[in-house]
């Protein structure tokens, strides 16, 4: 019973830790005009090779987003820049891995929106932890987009 009270209290501490930090920084501190001109035609590689027609931005401005698997439990999530259909491969600088199960019970996350070039991620990483089948400790990372690049600034 001790250890339910101890672990229910470092959750509730967890969650309320990432919130603060999340009350911080705000989607709007980061504005960005969305462009609005002539969209490129995306080829998108998955097993199926969708086109995305007319894509939607949905992030910094510029950018669409696919999330594309690359195996059993494997996600990629890949940006797509609307004007030239470049593909950005912009989950690598996140760090940690966002389709993971959290030890608070939730799940990791990539939250973004068409009008702000920030870019948060909630994640973790199964690698450190050693266990490919349990959850994992997550923690919430904070990005700007930068001319087709992530800067990390928390």
């Amino acid at each position: 019973m001790k250890n339910l009270i101890i672990n229910v209290a470092v959750a509730v501490l967890s969650l309320s830790l990432m919130n603060t930090a999340q009350a911080q920084i705000k989607f709007k501190d980061y504005p960005v005009k969305v462009y609005k001109g002539k969209k490129a035609t995306l080829e998108i590689p998955r097993v199926d090779n969708a086109t995305v027609v007319n894509p939607s931005v949905d992030f910094a401005g510029l950018y669409h987003v696919e999330g594309i698997g690359c195996g059993t439990a494997c996600m990629n999530i890949l940006f797509y820049g609307v004007r030239t259909g470049k593909m950005y491969n912009l989950s690598d600088y996140f760090g940690i891995d966002p389709f993971v199960e959290c030890k608070d019970g939730s799940s990791g996350d990539v939250a973004y929106r068409p009008n702000s070039r920030l870019l948060v991620v909630k994640g973790g990483d199964y690698e450190k932890s050693g266990y490919y089948d349990r959850p994992v400790k997550c923690e919430a990372r904070f990005f700007i987009e930068k001319n087709g690049k992530l800067i990390r600034i928390k």
